[in-house]
């Protein structure tokens, strides 16, 4: 009732006092146009108190015969709420909800304003920005610190770019657009400065956490001449900087395209592999100190019409970015099993399999099921079934996966730390693990006899080892004089290429199977 009242005061006063001129602004612009129809217009105006309003003027001018004005009409109201309302409508429909930054549709509307500048001879630089780990705070810490973190990391971008665009893509994207700047030391600059600012984003002083960025940069025109190729490449570049450790950026090249061609055409092959059967296993004998088989450790390889036999250290990262690892190491485990089982069958009942699991696998909730049925399908038996997994994939995912790891172990099913050395090495964490063996990585191996360090360390791991209840394997035996300094210093048991290579089933059925007939048996 009041709003009511308000406004017709103020339409009544602004009638007497300014319609007249108003009518006589319409009149004049009526007879330049011919016009005789009512004029609308929306004008903002401000009362003596300070007050800005927005309000709808109508006014009309009448005529005689000779075309001279007689009269004239018109009022004022006020539309400051509606126009309020139709302005923040606008505003959301080009701006983030929740950051306040400018969209992705304005994003698309800018850049592509900035290509067509002078005739489609525009530069500059756009910015493909990606929080790190973002996932893992929303997962851990919920979706309320997650919004404070992208909140704050808006705040600070908005700092840093000042006058330059900024806008949020979604999720945790955001881009930023350098108008002109094509010089690359002054884009490593502010790219430097970008990922100093927005690191020291935390949510309160009791429980800092800090937010790093993958950067990826692409320049334009060199990089691209239209918003769809250059943001292509911007993403393309950030990728890549994740790839080499996050917390850092790169600038677009055509090789990290090919690079990403490359790979798209590599899963596109492992989705067919897996349905044509296109994988095979090979195993690599493992031994005790008196160079007798104790184990084989199954490996993966791709036997592809298009690339010929491809190693896993080729195929299997892209298949862990895809997720076909899980259904890959699913096939593994069974393949191994069901292999391990036809071994003991023809006599080698005390010969362990060892098989890799990739951390997206130890990540599934039915993983321990997923085990406990190939182990039902394939008769092989639980205590002959070792279990690696790289040191560095469960330190990082302690928690999650430590839970799986001692259900397995209760079942009998042994644990193995691959690639020992090679990552944090915590004695903390290595008297919290409950695994059944370490293996000492090829790189210590290597160096066994050319640094006295590395002895020193080697040495040291197996007698800490020992002393804690762990078994430790060698990797990567190459020469009679390893293997020697390693019985030396008591290693359990020894792999590597002075041992064996990897072996087909049938050579390895030729070779440890003798008088036995060798059957390939299809895994179902």
């Amino acid at each position: 009732m009041f709003n009511s009242m308000r406004n017709k005061i103020i339409t009544a006063f602004i009638i007497v006092t300014t319609v007249p001129l108003i009518l006589l602004a319409f009149f004049v612009y009526q007879e330049m146009e011919g016009a005789l129809e009512k004029e609308i217009r929306e004008y903002r105006i401000i009362t003596q108190e300070g007050e800005t309003l927005w309000v709808l003027g109508r006014g009309k001018a009448l005529f005689d015969a000779d075309g001279k004005p007689i009269r004239m009409a018109g009022s004022m109201t006020d539309i400051t709420q509606k126009k309020m309302q139709s302005m923040k409508i606008h505003h959301l429909a080009d701006h983030d909800i929740l950051t306040g930054l400018a969209n992705r549709l304005s994003f698309l509307e800018k850049l592509s304003a900035e290509l067509e500048v002078q005739n489609g001879r525009g530069a500059g630089a756009l910015l493909f920005i990606d929080l790190d780990n973002f996932k893992m705070i929303n997962d851990s810490m919920g979706h309320a610190v997650g919004d404070q973190f992208l909140l704050r990391t808006a705040k600070a971008l908005k700092k840093v770019a000042q006058e330059q665009f900024v806008a949020r893509l979604g999720g945790d994207e955001f881009i930023i657009i350098l108008s002109g700047e094509t010089d690359r030391q002054a884009i490593s600059e502010f790219v430097q400065k970008l990922i100093q600012v927005v690191g020291e984003v935390c949510i309160s002083t009791h429980d800092p956490l800090a937010v790093t960025l993958s950067i990826g940069i692409a320049l334009y025109p060199d990089d691209g001449c239209d918003t769809k190729s250059l943001l292509k490449n911007a993403d393309i570049a950030m990728q890549c900087a994740k790839k080499q450790g996050k917390h850092r950026y790169e600038f677009f090249t055509t090789d990290m395209e090919t690079d990403i061609i490359h790979k798209m055409r590599l899963e596109a092959g492992l989705h067919k592999a897996l349905k044509n059967g296109e994988f095979v296993l090979y195993y690599q004998p493992i031994v005790n100190v008196d160079k007798q088989l104790v184990a084989f450790e199954a490996l993966i390889r791709w036997q592809s019409p298009d690339y010929g036999l491809v190693s896993s250290a080729q195929f299997i990262p892209v298949a862990e970015d895809s997720n076909l690892i899980v259904e890959i190491g699913e096939w593994v485990l069974q393949t191994a099993c069901l292999f391990g089982k036809r071994l003991h069958d023809a006599g080698l009942t005390n010969v362990h399999m060892s098989v890799n699991v990739s951390v997206k696998e130890w990540l599934q909730d039915d993983f321990t099921d997923k085990v406990a049925s190939v182990l039902a399908k394939t008769a092989f038996p639980k205590d002959c079934l070792i279990l690696e997994i790289v040191e560095t994939m469960l330190i990082e995912n302690f928690k999650k996966v430590t839970d799986k790891i001692c259900n397995l172990k209760k079942q009998g099913i042994r644990i193995s730390l691959d690639d020992f050395g090679t990552g944090y090495s915590s004695l903390t964490y290595l008297s919290e693990l409950p695994i059944n063996t370490i293996k000492i990585d090829k790189s210590f191996v290597d160096a066994l006899l050319e640094k006295s360090n590395y002895a020193a360390i080697v040495g040291t791991v197996i007698q800490l080892a020992h002393e804690m209840g762990f078994d430790v394997v060698a990797e990567g035996v190459e020469t009679t004089e390893q293997m020697s300094f390693l019985q030396e210093l008591k290693c359990d048991r020894m792999q590597g290429y002075f041992i064996s290579r990897p072996l087909a089933e049938e050579k390895i059925w030729e070779k440890y199977c003798q008088g036995m007939t060798y059957t390939n048996l299809e895994t179902k």
